[in-house]
């Protein structure tokens, strides 16, 4: 494991850190702001990944959505996330 992956999986607890979600299953790390949406600034930091289960990294990812709703999808997760988007020095 990458150190990035497992800073983020203690912060998370080894849960999916979208709100009261159980889902059993592996867990997956997501960038919240990819590199060709503009993160490539931000991609591998803490504050710019969360730890989810499938079902809600494809959610973030807009695979479960029609006409590609991935942006609106970031700034819900970030907003559950309460992170702010530019990492803290």
């Amino acid at each position: 494991m990458s150190d990035l992956r497992d800073a983020a999986m203690t912060r998370a607890g080894h849960t999916c850190e979208f709100p009261d979600c159980h889902m059993p299953g592996p867990l997956e790390m997501a960038h919240l702001k990819g590199k060709g949406m503009g993160g490539s600034r931000y991609r591998d930091v803490l504050n710019n990944v969360a730890v989810l289960c499938k079902f809600h990294h494809g959610w973030l990812d807009g695979a479960l959505l029609a006409n590609g709703r991935r942006f609106e999808n970031e700034q819900i997760m970030r907003a559950y996330l309460v992170r702010p988007w530019k990492e803290r020095r």
